[in-house]
């Protein structure tokens, strides 16, 4: 089991998290030309770190001491690996649900995505490197992080797709009057 967890681990790593983060984004604004979807992406991420790195300096939590399987640096709450597999995975979750997907697929994925966030704040437990309440507390801040980040996200293609159609009524409308000759 050790094998598997120190696997699950890498994959919430801020070295591994960078690199995936680095590669969708060039997937992002390569294949989708979503530069808005890249541009969130890089502040849930990258602003999910700050905060936790706010946020562990705030609470000053040492690590747990007993049974540890790894060893790790910093201060232990709240976890940086559940934080920011929350941020990182959780949007991949959020750009996955509103892609053009088969509901199906969207639901594996998601699902997928889902089970490697709760794995990894596990695996920090299992390693002895975290307490339940770090990881805890690093789902519920990297999970209200990601809700403000695709908030906004939200909010902005909503005011861009009604600046679109405002600007298609009004060419629409010009259209009409040089037709009715006005």
């Amino acid at each position: 089991m050790d094998g598997f967890m120190l696997f699950m681990t890498e994959l919430g790593s801020s070295f591994m998290l960078g690199l995936l983060l680095i590669i969708s984004m060039i997937l992002l604004v390569a294949k989708r030309k979503n530069l808005y979807g890249m541009l969130f992406y890089l502040i849930t991420v990258a602003g999910g770190g700050l905060v936790n790195l706010f946020l562990k300096n705030f609470f000053e939590r040492e690590r747990p001491d007993v049974n540890r399987i790894v060893e790790a640096a910093g201060y232990s709450f709240p976890s940086g690996h559940s934080m920011g597999s929350m941020t990182y995975y959780g949007f991949l979750v959020y750009l996955v649900l509103r892609s053009e997907r088969k509901p199906l697929s969207k639901a594996g994925w998601g699902m997928f995505f889902c089970l490697v966030i709760l794995l990894i704040g596990i695996s920090r437990i299992y390693l002895g490197v975290h307490y339940p309440s770090d990881v805890l507390a690093g789902y519920l801040a990297g999970g209200a992080w990601l809700v403000i980040c695709i908030s906004l996200l939200e909010i902005m293609y909503l005011y861009r797709g009604r600046k679109h159609k405002l600007t298609t009524s009004i060419q629409k409308k010009t259209e009409i009057s040089k037709d009715l000759g006005l």
